[in-house]
Formats: C-alpha cells, structure tokens, sequence
C-alpha cells in the first residue's frame, strides 16, 4: 500500500536521487508551492515519489500579488497549477505510486476551489503526444486534453543572418541586476495578456545556460527571448515576446535570429520553441523564420 503524506525537508535527499529536476524546482523555485507539496511512502518506508503544484503566470492574479499595471487578465481567466512530480523508476509500483499522488493533488485542488469560491481552478500535464502510456494515464484519471501545443525546431547549423533594424534599436544580452527584473516584467506584462511568473524567470536565470536577449529602445526593453540548455545539443528558446507598439517593424525577427546565433555560438545544434496551438499568426511567424513542426505538446486539464 502506497500512503501520501507532506513532504519533509528529510525528504529531498531521497528526491534528489528520483527526479534531479524535481528536486531542484521544489529546493530552489518559488513558483511551487511548498506547502502543498507530497511524498510516496511505500509498505517498507521508503520514499518512492513527490509532487507539487507549481503556479501559473495568472495564479498571482487570484492571490493579489501583482500589481494591475503589470498586465490584465480576463475575468472569466481560468487558473491554472501546473503538477511537478516524480516517481522512482525501478519500483514495482510505479503506476500505483503516480494515481497516489495524483489523487492527493486533486483533493488538494478541491480545498483549494473553497479558498476561491466562483474561480475556475484546475490543475495541469504537458505530455507528448508520442507518450500514449501517459497520456492514458491522465485521461482514465479524469483529465481532458485541453489543447495542442506544437513544439518547433530549428536547426543551427547553418547561416544565421540576422536583418536590419530600425537605428533607435539596439540588441544585447539583458542584466537583471538594479531595476533590470521590473524593466523586463514591465515589457513582458505588455507582451502578453498575463505577465510571466517573476518567481519562474529568477528561478531559471539561476541556471549557469540561461540568457536573456532583448531589443531596446534607449533603455527600454520592447522585445526579448530567452534561451537555455536542454541537452543533447538541443536548447530552447522560450518566452518570446515584443511589445505591440514594436511589432511588425522586424525587432522581434531580429532578436530571434540573434538568439538564435549565441546558441550555434555556443556550439549547440538545435533550438526548440513551444507555441499556443491556435495561434496561427505566431506559428507562421516562427515557421518563416525556419522553424518546423517537431512533436506536439497535449495540454490536459483536471477541473
């Protein structure tokens, strides 16, 4: 028999050796909520698993720890908790351990709704559309696919030319030291409909790979992209963004390419990029610039 109970600092040591990342997003990530995070106990004591919810850029909205001017979220907004967990790889109850945890989190996600009455709360799985034993996990679980996220790819080895750009704009690596963290978050919020989670980019800036790229006018930041490892000669480049004002006049092409240069730079051979399924301006956008169609992501949603 598989118990759930709190997890432990005690616990980490035993994380660390089932899920590196796992570990280190519950350590280090202040976008998990640590209060509610799990661990698997089986029948002999040992710990053989952990979860968390992580939250999603407009969970800060519910809570009332961003400021309005930050960015606007839509009233009938669905909140989002994305679910962290892992599961050791050699125990004979593999499946058994990930429903325990599972189970947890959804009554969890219930005492939750109580808190926000009216709020519609769910909680959330990214699985690749080539992972049919997960993906049948989540679904005879009750969660439902929600929608398809295509992962693209870019291969850097070839010629990367990156075009002109108006003369008021400059290009460079971002510094979050001073007021460099709201000078991004500002140009993010106006990005995006929600601003991205601050606690999610410190936590990533903490890797020794990650580099933010940003096109500025004076020193404002109007367009950006943010890259790092993933291994394998493979990186990403996420969280592209620029602001409405700046489109359309090449500055979001441009930064791309550059980031796109620093990572064949670097030496890697590939840069991946996730993008909202429905956003056809986006993937055509991306597409252009010689992406192409490498797997799709299956967002699934338990409300």
């Amino acid at each position: 028999m598989i118990t759930i109970r709190s997890l432990t600092k005690e616990d980490l040591s035993y994380i660390q050796d089932i899920d590196f990342m796992v570990w280190l997003s519950i350590s280090y990530n202040k976008a998990v909520m640590k209060e509610q995070a799990v661990a698997a106990v089986d029948e002999e004591g040992t710990v053989c698993g952990a979860a968390a919810f992580t939250r999603s850029a407009t969970w800060y909205y519910l809570d009332g720890e961003k400021k309005p001017e930050f960015g606007t979220v839509t009233k009938d907004c669905e909140y989002k908790l994305d679910v962290l967990y892992g599961v050791m790889e050699e125990h004979p109850k593999q499946e058994e351990i990930q429903k325990a945890l599972f189970d947890s989190l959804k009554k969890k996600l219930s005492e939750l709704k109580q808190v926000h009455p009216g709020q519609k709360l769910s909680i959330r799985c990214f699985a690749e559309d080539n992972d049919h034993d997960e993906i049948d996990f989540l679904l005879r679980n009750g969660f439902i696919v929600k929608g398809m996220m295509p992962v693209l790819s870019y291969d850097l080895t070839g010629d990367i030319a990156i075009p002109k750009i108006p003369e008021n704009i400059r290009i460079g690596l971002h510094s979050f030291k001073e007021d460099g963290m709201d000078q991004y978050l500002k140009a993010n919020a106006a990005g995006f409909i929600a601003q991205d989670s601050e606690d999610e980019m410190r936590f990533r800036l903490g890797g020794e790979t990650t580099a933010v790229i940003c096109a500025y006018d004076k020193d404002e930041v109007v367009s950006s992209v943010t890259v790092w490892e993933i291994g394998n000669g493979r990186s990403a480049t996420e969280n592209i963004f620029t602001v409405p004002d700046y489109q359309r006049k090449g500055i979001g092409t441009a930064v791309v390419l550059s980031a796109l240069k620093l990572l064949k730079d670097r030496g890697e051979r590939e840069a991946t990029l996730s993008v909202v399924g429905d956003n056809k301006n986006a993937i055509a956008f991306y597409e252009g610039l010689g992406y192409h169609y490498k797997y799709g992501l299956l967002e699934m949603c338990f409300e």
